[in-house]
């Protein structure tokens, strides 16, 4: 056997036992909540600390080392995100929303808050909860550059690490449960036009997209998904744009 053989050989076997690892976590995260705010209602959860919730499940985020629960101001987000009657609710006669714009949060947000960290993991959440986006597309992008949307696809792989789950996808791809997530560059908007079910958008850094970029992706929503699930982060970091994106 050469050398080589025993390298296929041995990626080979840590492949299934990644499948393997794949597979126990997909049955312990599946139909469990995203996370219970509240600690008293935590506590009184089944597996507190364990298995109560999808992130104690993958592991709670650190900062400095140090694990964080998710805070109130990520109970907002996930509200606006989730929950059809919370803030931007369906529009009513007197409303002049489009149906395509239902679920589109913008967040203008200082850094170090942990709203990216809460995004790949609602991401890795709708995944793997259940079998909803199975044959569906998520897309990443951010307002700089191409290379900031796949180190954030490398985050989200990261998320598995500590389960002994490595992927073997090119570095712009992560594959969950059947659904496709990847990184596209955000200057090149029409290359989302070949997805055939999107189903959510994370777009960090929005402040720095072009205006022809704005105008393409507004383009794309309206007529790509109207009638789809679709929660669209609009991550925002100067004040100084804030008017250029509403036009």
């Amino acid at each position: 056997m050469t050398f080589r053989d025993l390298q296929k050989l041995m990626e080979q076997e840590q492949s299934m036992a990644s499948t393997k690892e794949m597979y126990d976590l997909m049955q312990k995260a599946r139909d469990k909540s995203f996370y219970i705010w509240g600690l008293a209602k935590h506590k009184t959860t089944g597996g507190y600390g364990k298995n109560c919730c999808f992130n104690h499940i993958i592991g709670l985020p650190k900062k400095n080392g140090v694990p964080q629960p998710l805070w109130n101001y990520q109970d907002q987000i996930y509200h606006a995100l989730m929950v059809p009657d919370y803030l931007n609710r369906a529009p009513s006669q007197e409303q002049h929303l489009y149906d395509f714009k239902l679920k589109h949060v913008w967040i203008k947000k200082a850094t170090g808050l942990g709203i990216t960290e809460f995004m790949l993991r609602l991401m890795a959440w709708l995944c793997l909860r259940n079998d909803e986006y199975r044959n569906a597309q998520m897309v990443i992008t951010t307002g700089p550059n191409q290379e900031l949307s796949i180190k954030l696809i490398k985050r989200l792989k990261g998320l598995f690490e500590p389960h002994a789950i490595t992927f073997d996808s090119k570095e712009t791809v992560i594959d969950l449960n059947g659904c496709e997530i990847q990184a596209y560059p955000s200057n090149h908007i029409d290359a989302f036009r070949s997805l055939t079910n999107p189903k959510f958008i994370l777009l960090d850094e929005a402040d720095f997209l072009g205006k022809e970029n704005r105008k393409k992706l507004g383009m794309w929503q309206s007529v790509t998904l109207p009638n789809q699930i679709h929660l669209p982060l609009w991550s925002l970091r100067r004040t100084d744009r804030m008017a250029s994106l509403t036009k």
